[in-house]
């Protein structure tokens, strides 16, 4: 679980976005946690990461398959507790994630449930484009730290033909 993104940010989505861009550069397909998971042998297929925001809190689900479950969670959290932060693909990231918002446009529902989200949080989905687009990388850097020292991670692990672990 971590803080309210709303509570932190001009608005909760941006703080969705930015945690995303968090977790594909140090968790992702193409960053160097998950080359060393590959080589090592703890993943043969990228983690599934997932940001959800609701009226209570906000979440982060991070879940994959692999032989060395307890490794994977624990280099995660070690990850997590020292994210690595490079200009260069935080730009590739926003750009990315920028053009995603652009796409998203040509679809009318997306852009109807867009638009409704956006003015529960009085605002418009110009506006929205626009906190994205001006956030600079100290701010990124300095939001995402702030995050990380308020998370709680609970994890479960899923053993074959047995009932879950969890623990905290």
């Amino acid at each position: 679980r971590v803080p309210k993104f709303k509570n932190l940010l001009a608005s909760a989505d941006l703080g969705k976005i930015l945690f995303e861009i968090m977790l594909e550069s140090n968790l992702g397909e193409s960053s160097d946690w998950y080359n060393q998971c590959c080589q090592d042998g703890l993943l043969a297929n990228p983690l599934w990461e997932d940001v959800t925001l609701t009226r209570e809190s906000d979440y982060v689900t991070i879940s994959g398959i692999s032989p060395f479950p307890q490794k994977v969670v624990d280099r995660v959290k070690s990850a997590l507790s020292a994210p690595r932060f490079d200009f260069q693909e935080w730009m590739i990231q926003k750009r990315a994630c920028v053009g995603d918002l652009l796409r998203l446009r040509d679809e009318l529902l997306i852009v109807a449930i867009n638009a409704s989200c956006a003015a529960l949080d009085k605002k418009s989905l110009f506006e929205e484009f626009q906190l994205l687009r001006t956030f600079d990388f100290k701010q990124y850097q300095i939001f995402i730290r702030h995050v990380l020292q308020k998370y709680v991670c609970y994890t479960v692990i899923q053993e074959p033909m047995s009932e879950a672990r969890v623990s905290q």
